[in-house]
């Protein structure tokens, strides 16, 4: 089967389909670095209340922080891809040609494969996304240790 006898989703169709998975990746992508970011805000006001505790100051403050910082678990879902009209004003400036939509469709099959297998790969194997602690903790746990808090 050659390509021009190979029939692709119109050209609207595809442009869609390609900003829904970009928009499912940027999505996950702001989930993670969000994630991150707590985790380095959470370090940081524990390092500054330890260090308020040893100077003998006040840590009220810092602690209120803390606990709504480990209360939180929100993300924000995005409803609209960041800087998506530079791919609208790309499919709408010209008609496509057959390799052109063949592209965009090979675009979109990439994109779509990726976030499964990714999927797939933190379903069937945990272990690659765990932090090293808790990898460590879960292992214990296997052969029926704890790891002290």
């Amino acid at each position: 089967m050659s390509i021009y006898s190979k029939t692709f989703p119109s050209v609207k169709q595809l442009t869609k389909t390609l900003l829904e998975e970009l928009l499912i990746i940027q999505n996950k992508a702001h989930q993670v670095q969000a994630a991150r970011e707590r985790e380095k805000q959470i370090a940081l006001l524990s390092y500054q209340k330890l260090t308020g505790i040893k100077q003998g100051k006040d840590v009220r403050e810092l602690e209120s922080k803390l606990k709504k910082l480990n209360e939180t678990t929100e993300a924000v879902e995005h409803k609209e891809l960041h800087d998506s009209h530079i791919l609208k004003d790309y499919v709408q400036q010209k008609e496509m040609s057959v390799h052109q939509r063949q592209n965009l469709h090979n675009m979109v099959t990439f994109l779509n494969s990726q976030r499964v297998y990714i999927e797939l790969l933190e379903r069937y194997n945990p272990g690659l996304t765990m932090s090293q602690e808790d990898n460590v903790r879960k292992t214990a746990n296997k052969v029926g240790l704890s790891v002290p808090q």
